[in-house]
């Protein structure tokens, strides 16, 4: 809503692994006829983990950009907010470092990955960074991290649950009938759906309403989002969300 022609979105949910793909129009062939495919494309806001430690190849010149445009995303993370729908990993090169998939185990946790005995210079610098905001009485690099780490696919399914995120916020958390998942096949929604990105959505819907309550429509189709199926670019929501 409010982006017609942006490319449809899917995103399953394997066994402890979370993929993205796009669904996209295309021609078929010599006879030209069309047809929806799913396109396989990045996990957004999902940094490859080992981006955050020193085991990634550091000859490869992400991992110093990496180091360098994480900096830039601790404002929006470490925001003073209580509220988790207004966490964003953003940077200016995002699309660079993120993941082919998201898996639920160590690889995606980043906090592990910047633990002091594989990361201390980027975990120094997050620290010169919240000195520098002036939150380093409110956050650590460790709470950077677990917010990171909540923007992932698999974050946000499971691996945040009940993490602190500092600032008295912590993640929710959720019981073992709903552990990955945010829908149950019998349709029973997660403590997340319910309490917080829900109530988010519904406040932007109602904002949404109200803004074209005079007879304004939704804007025309754009070139941005036809170029996001090819671009692999995150196409925000109404809210401006590009996950959860």
């Amino acid at each position: 809503m409010g982006n017609p022609g942006a490319p449809g979105q899917g995103q399953p949910g394997q066994v402890w692994q979370l993929r993205e793909f796009k669904i996209a129009k295309t021609s078929h062939g010599s006879t030209g006829a069309n047809r929806l495919t799913f396109k396989p494309v990045t996990v957004k806001e999902n940094p490859f983990g080992g981006l955050f430690s020193t085991t990634f190849d550091q000859s490869d010149f992400r991992y110093t950009w990496f180091m360098d445009d994480f900096l830039e995303s601790v404002d929006k993370l470490t925001t003073l907010s209580g509220d988790i729908n207004d966490i964003q990993l953003k940077n200016s090169r995002e699309a660079l470092y993120n993941a082919g998939q998201s898996t639920v185990d160590n690889s995606n946790d980043y906090l592990n990955q910047l633990l002091p005995e594989f990361n201390l210079d980027l975990r120094d610098r997050i620290q010169a960074e919240l000195v520098r905001l002036g939150r380093d009485s409110v956050f650590t690099p460790a709470d950077v991290a677990n917010r990171a780490t909540t923007q992932s696919c698999a974050g946000c399914h499971q691996l945040s649950a009940g993490d602190s995120l500092g600032n008295n916020v912590t993640w929710p958390v959720e019981d073992t009938a709903l552990r990955f998942v945010h829908v149950r096949e019998d349709g029973e929604l997660s403590t997340a759906l319910t309490d917080f990105f829900l109530p988010h959505r519904e406040g932007v819907l109602e904002d949404f309403l109200a803004a074209h309550a005079d007879g304004n429509t939704c804007s025309t189709p754009t070139t941005s989002a036809a170029l996001a199926v090819e671009s692999d670019e995150a196409v925000p929501t109404l809210g401006g969300a590009t996950t959860h």
